[in-house]
């Protein structure tokens, strides 16, 4: 049964097969499904509320690390206290990411095993450069997965889902005027 699906699916893909085509095929299906679940993502989510729980979670953990850098104890016991509220707050963060996943999870892995058993023999990108561990003859799997989290983070910075606080850039002091 399953190897009438494949032989259905290669003989629907066949001008797909071989490079280029296979190369832009797997980018542009890699493109429209996370398209797909990027567009879900600010659909499903309480983005602003995420974005408000991130900060003040990054704020707390801050906080904390610079109160233990200095050995404040108190201070350390104090942002402690807090802590039963940040972990609710994680565990929201967590529970509003994992929607799309999980609606996304099954779908996406079966098609991509099923690619996977398709292109399996044939190189379906070719880098101009020998990479480390992968080399130069890209798999399915290996081109997918570049061009997934290529595309990821660009698309989950135009709609917005990546949380940038400004924390990494330097403040700049300004000192008091001095008075004559």
């Amino acid at each position: 049964m399953f190897e009438g699906i494949i032989n259905w699916i290669k003989t629907a893909l066949s001008p797909f097969l071989e490079m280029p085509n296979s190369t832009l095929f797997v980018f542009g299906l890699t493109l429209l499904l996370t398209l797909l679940t990027v567009a879900a993502n600010r659909l499903l989510t309480d983005v602003d509320q995420l974005r408000e729980y991130e900060i003040e979670t990054r704020q707390y953990t801050k906080e904390l690390n610079e109160a233990r850098r200095r050995k404040d104890r108190r201070a350390v016991s104090k942002l402690e206290r807090k802590e039963p509220r940040i972990r609710s707050i994680q565990q929201i963060v967590a529970k509003q990411r994992s929607k799309v996943s999980l609606i996304f999870m099954f779908p996406l892995l079966a098609l991509f095993l099923i690619l996977n058993v398709i292109y399996s023999t044939k190189t379906v990108a070719i880098l101009p450069f020998n990479a480390p561990l992968i080399g130069q003859n890209l798999s399915f799997s290996w081109w997918y997965l570049i061009c997934y989290f290529m595309l990821y983070t660009l698309l989950s910075r135009f709609f917005g889902l990546t949380f940038e606080t400004g924390e990494s850039t330097p403040k700049t002091e300004t000192l008091p005027e001095r008075r004559k």
